[in-house]
């Protein structure tokens, strides 16, 4: 210990071999006593009020009077407190309380016509007198029908002073059916008068070649212009033969390609025993030009070009009158605006050939016809035309 830190005036006696603790009773068992608290004495105040500040302890421990300082031990023996149940009291009982009898509320009143939906899809069984009734009753009625049925018969039946509809000769279906067969049989034959057609340079070369060539001559010799084709030419293979008509009258429609790539369409027809070009189908003659017709000159009495369904409509050509088509010439470079009056055969006719079918919808691609026009009413620009009269349908004339 630090000499310096000794308090001279608090000496400790040494401890010798037959000194014992006199405060030994404290730490008797049962017993919890805590130390004594510590105060400070007047001397040891007075000492350090004139040394300074000291760090030593100068707290002298006071035992309060009547006590003992010591450790209590409390022993714990394992034992377990139990409660009594003899000492609880029971809860009260409450007693049971018994309610009347409720009846069961009636339910309300359904439509007759609902009442039975719960039931829908399950079968009901009819008694055997019911079955056999029906039966009886069913086939009645069918007798009764098979009973009548002559006399309604003899009613709709044709009179002899009756006017009869047209009836199909067999013998002239037979006809029919063999001309087409041998029309659709003579192709190569097709091909070699187009090939003679295309090798012609001059009228007189050409003439033997056509249809009605009496009539055609001075049209051939004043406007025909010889195919582009080298000399001894002849179509390829691969080339396109259609047939149709009606009756006797058959045609055929031969299409391809020339040698500089350009299509033709070769109208042909049968005239006695042999196979003829017709020259104005062929060649899509019109009386006009269609530079003519744009400006609203030339003759519009024979125009073959295609048409299709238009909606150009003017304060001269009302919607409510009129109905509006495009002519389209032959090569397919020029066009011009034509009209039908509402009502008239030309419309009628015209529009037939777009109508809408019950399967089929409204078609507007362009058609070949051949059309007879005639100038507008005043106010009319000079490319609206009024057609006057539809001559055919397609190119060939009949």
């Amino acid at each position: 210990m630090n000499p310096g830190l000794s308090d001279p005036h608090n000496h400790v006696p040494e401890v010798s071999p037959d000194d014992a603790w006199d405060d030994g009773e404290c730490f008797r068992a049962g017993a919890t006593v805590l130390p004594p608290k510590r105060v400070r004495s007047a001397e040891s105040e007075r000492q350090n009020a004139d040394e300074g500040l000291r760090i030593e302890s100068n707290i002298r421990r006071v035992q309060p009077d009547g006590e003992t300082a010591g450790l209590v031990v409390q022993e714990i023996d394992g034992s377990v407190v139990r409660l009594d149940p003899d000492a609880m009291e029971s809860p009260e009982r409450v007693p049971r309380q018994m309610s009347g009898f409720q009846e069961r509320p009636a339910a309300p009143e359904t439509d007759p016509a609902v009442r039975n939906e719960s039931k829908w899809g399950l079968g009901k069984t009819h008694s055997l007198r019911w079955i056999v009734g029906t039966g009886l009753g069913v086939a009645t009625v069918i007798v009764i029908a098979l009973v009548m049925l002559p006399s309604i018969n003899q009613s709709n039946a044709a009179r002899p002073d009756q006017a009869v509809g047209l009836v199909i000769d067999p013998k002239e279906q037979v006809r029919e059916f063999d001309a087409l067969n041998a029309m659709v049989g003579r192709q190569p034959e097709a091909e070699k008068l187009f090939g003679s057609y295309a090798n012609a340079t001059i009228a007189e070369d050409v003439l033997p070649l056509v249809r009605d060539a009496k009539s055609v001559e001075p049209l051939i010799r004043s406007s025909h212009r010889p195919v582009d084709a080298p000399r001894g030419w002849r179509p390829q293979s691969g080339l396109s033969w259609v047939t149709a008509g009606e009756g006797l009258k058959l045609f055929g429609v031969l299409e391809g390609l020339l040698p500089d790539f350009s299509p033709f369409r070769a109208y042909m027809v049968v005239s006695g025993s042999a196979l003829l070009i017709d020259w104005k189908a062929t060649t899509a003659y019109s009386t006009a030009t269609f530079a003519e017709l744009l400006e609203g000159t030339g003759n519009p009495a024979e125009i073959r070009a295609f048409i299709a369904p238009s909606g150009f409509y003017s304060a001269t050509f009302p919607e409510a009158e009129y109905r509006s088509f495009q002519l389209v010439s032959a090569d397919g470079r020029d066009a011009v605006w034509c009209y039908t009056r509402r009502g008239d055969a030309a419309d009628g006719q015209i529009a037939g050939i777009f109508r809408e079918g019950e399967i089929l919808e409204a078609s507007r691609e362009p058609t070949r016809v051949t059309l007879r026009l005639a100038r507008g009413p005043d106010g009319a620009a000079p490319n609206q035309w009024l057609i006057a009269e539809m001559l055919h349908k397609d190119w060939l004339m009949p």
